[in-house]
Parts: structure tokens; C-alpha cells; sequence
């Protein structure tokens, strides 16, 4: 027998203790446990954009990307790399 609930039910750094017990409508057995942790998801970045896509050494370029987390934790640091070399 299996039972799903929905991940909607929970947040990260949730506990959820899950006990089954058996019955088979005259007896009932022994109860099982197990906890379960609810764990913070990674946040994911996407749709990345350089504007302009080509210019000169004097040419001002702006990056964009769009940055999402299911735990709706916001960024917690920027690091901006160009060629290995750390800028921000």
C-alpha cells in the first residue's frame, strides 16, 4: 500500500513524523515510524542575457537573469565572473 501527500503540505526545516499502523479489520498490528526532514531546495537561475550582444572595449553590457527558489529564500550573496576572474 502506498500513500502520497503533496509537497505543497510542507516547508523547508519541516519535521514530519509518518506513523502506519496495520489493521485487517479484526486485529491490529505493531505501528511503524520514520521521520522525514523536510530539506531546503537549490535556487535555480535561468534566461540569461547580455544587452548589448557584441560591442567595444568602451561599451557598457548589462546582464540579466532571472533567479527563482522554491523555498522563496532570496540571494544570499552575487558573484559575477568574467573569464574565471571574480567582479562582483
Amino acid at each position: 500500500m502506498t500513500s502520497t501527500l503533496d509537497s505543497s503540505n510542507f516547508e523547508k526545516d519541516d519535521q514530519i513524523k509518518v506513523i502506519c499502523t496495520p489493521f485487517d479489520g479484526t486485529d491490529t498490528g505493531s505501528p511503524v515510524e520514520n521521520t522525514i526532514n523536510i530539506f531546503n531546495t537549490a535556487p535555480v537561475l535561468s534566461s540569461g542575457a547580455v544587452n548589448p550582444p557584441v560591442g567595444f572595449i568602451t561599451t557598457t553590457f548589462t546582464y540579466t537573469v532571472t533567479y527563482a527558489d522554491n523555498d522563496n529564500d532570496p540571494p544570499s550573496s552575487i558573484t559575477i565572473s568574467i573569464d574565471g576572474l571574480n567582479i562582483i
